[in-house]
């Protein structure tokens, strides 16, 4: 999954706006009260960060297609030493292919682009030249080429690697509790229920509750012996699978209870797992640890059993024959590397999208076809 630099659209199309933002999350982004228009959506963000990746790729393929055109302007020249006809052709054609580069192909990361290719001249093996096909918004193999396909291409509707793995750890997991919540109701601003005083008799609170219509029409004075008693504008809703829990304001504790909202939460937990670490090789690299492969070379060892230790044929050479007596030749054999046993054959297969196509160039289906062409990545050949 790519990261998206939501930095890079604010900077692009909201550079005259007050906002900061740390780090890579959207949640970090603080959005000024100040500003005319409202606060972005990840999504509207998420969406200008792939049309300046688009812009930016499709400036690269330009920069690269232009230096192929200046490689190959020496063609164009009237007494340019062409072997014939048809070859000067081909080389018009090529620059005419790059002129039209931009609307050909989809360019995607690392200097690659996605074409269509047609196996009008065959499969494709690796790094294989394309021209521009007959048939219109398609390539083919050919010379000179405008660009060269990165994989070998045989049209087949599927492909199956092979690859070898081998486990490298494996880490238990403890079972694992967390809290996810669900928040239903917030509270954004105190509302009048009504105003109320309060009057002493005899050591007894006597409370007088006026609506805020009545209130109104107080005087002044009168007015500032009341205390507005307020009430939350919103209700809990209960959401099963959840725990209410309440979080209070700041406020004093005679009118906390109306300042509340409610998050619902419930514990999550999770099994415990192993999690399992593979170390994977190519098929070529996995041919590399041949079994046949010596890591030691053979040699012959003298064994002498009083003192349990073993020399070397040079050391045996130097002894007296009354010595070697003492010693029981062994031959060690070549230790071998084995690093093969511990792979095992893995497969992958990559399903391929297909096109089939009549004679000049249309869409249909695979039993009246002529041509088959496949979606491939591609590179320049100075690449």
């Amino acid at each position: 999954m790519t990261t998206v630099d939501f930095a890079a659209s604010l900077f692009k199309h909201y550079r005259n706006y007050i906002w900061s933002i740390t780090g890579a999350e959207y949640t970090k982004l603080i959005w000024s009260d100040e500003n005319i228009i409202p606060k972005p959506t990840e999504e509207d963000l998420t969406s200008k960060y792939n049309q300046i990746m688009a812009e930016k790729t499709f400036t690269q393929l330009r920069r690269r297609r232009d230096r192929a055109l200046t490689k190959t302007d020496k063609y164009t020249v009237t007494d340019w030493p062409h072997s014939n006809l048809n070859v000067q052709q081909d080389r018009f054609d090529q620059r005419q292919t790059l002129r039209d580069l931009p609307t050909l192909v989809s360019p995607i990361e690392d200097n690659l682009m996605n074409v269509w290719v047609t196996n009008q001249n065959g499969t494709l093996q690796s790094r294989d030249g394309l021209i521009a096909s007959n048939i219109s918004g398609y390539f083919t193999k050919g010379e000179p080429s405008v660009v060269i396909i990165k994989d070998a291409c045989d049209f087949s509707d599927s492909t199956t690697h092979t690859y070898y793995s081998n486990i490298v750890s494996v880490t238990q997991h403890d079972e694992l509790s967390y809290w996810t919540s669900n928040t239903i109701s917030h509270y954004e601003g105190n509302v009048v229920s009504h105003y109320s005083n309060v009057v002493v008799y005899d050591g007894v609170n006597v409370y007088t509750n006026v609506e805020i219509g009545e209130y109104s029409n107080l005087e002044a004075g009168t007015q500032s012996d009341y205390t507005a008693v307020m009430k939350s504008n919103t209700s809990t809703i209960e959401i099963e699978g959840y725990t209410p829990v309440l979080i209070y304001s700041n406020i004093s504790s005679d009118q906390y209870v109306a300042n509340v909202h409610t998050d619902y939460v419930k514990i999550v937990t999770t099994p415990i797992s192993n999690v399992v670490e593979y170390s994977n090789i190519t098929a070529t690299k996995y041919g590399n640890l041949n079994s046949n492969l010596i890591v030691t070379p053979a040699y012959t060892s003298f064994y002498h059993e009083v003192s349990n230790t073993s020399i070397r044929v040079e050391a045996y050479a130097a002894l007296t024959p009354e010595q070697r007596t003492e010693y029981t030749v062994q031959s060690v054999p070549a230790i071998t590397s084995n690093l093969q046993s511990f792979y095992t054959p893995q497969t992958n297969t990559n399903v391929h999208e297909l096109r089939y196509l009549d004679g000049s160039g249309v869409l249909t289906d695979q039993a009246n076809a002529v041509w088959t062409a496949r979606q491939v990545e591609c590179i320049f050949p100075d690449s």
